[in-house]
């Protein structure tokens, strides 16, 4: 090969190599783009959920609560959807523990007000306190427009009772695993 062909050789790569080391970056940045950075750890809320609902917009809340556990093995979260975010943060007994946030399409939201109304959950009259302590619990609430239209919680102690019925417990576990699909890399230890 001559001398001409092995630079023009040598120019067509360097090209290359240019134009996919700026595709690689604009996909980087884009990435970047729709996550926004994590919120300084601090105290978490006392009402995690009331606070949420402050908004006249339209917002979905999903709140696990663990069963009472010492600290280190204690691990309650909550995740907020609205139209345009998906925000979770994790707390043990009231000491704020990550928040993380991805930009979402719409679409996303109205597909978790979908599998609300597919798991049934939905508002009932309360069922009576049995006693039972210990157990894990779920908050669901759903504000279209201002107004609740789903507001309770369940509680999981030899059996399930409280204001919500429908099978609150799948739900939750759905919204939780599209919401980690879509949510930054956690930086908590696994649970065991």
């Amino acid at each position: 090969m001559s001398r001409q062909g092995i630079e023009r050789r040598g120019r067509d790569t360097c090209t290359r190599m240019t134009i996919r080391s700026v595709l690689v970056l604009a996909l980087l940045s884009v990435a970047c783009a729709r996550t926004r950075p994590a919120e300084p750890i601090g105290p978490a809320s006392r009402e995690p959920v009331a606070d949420a609902l402050t908004t006249d917009g339209d917002v979905l809340v999903v709140r696990f609560r663990d069963r009472s556990v010492p600290p280190p093995y204690h691990h309650s979260f909550t995740i907020t959807v609205t139209p345009t975010e998906i925000v979770r943060t994790d707390d043990a007994y009231g000491e704020l523990l990550e928040s993380r946030r991805v930009a979402v399409e719409p679409a996303v939201f109205t597909e978790m007000v979908q599998w609300l109304g597919a798991a049934g959950v939905r508002d009932v009259p309360a069922s009576e306190d049995d006693g039972c302590t210990g157990g894990t619990g779920h908050e669901v609430a759903l504000r279209r427009g201002g107004t609740d239209v789903v507001h309770g919680s369940v509680e999981h102690c030899q059996g399930d009772r409280g204001s919500l019925g429908g099978d609150v417990a799948g739900f939750a576990a759905h919204v939780e695993q599209a919401a980690e699909r879509l949510l930054p890399r956690s930086t908590l230890p696994r649970a065991r």
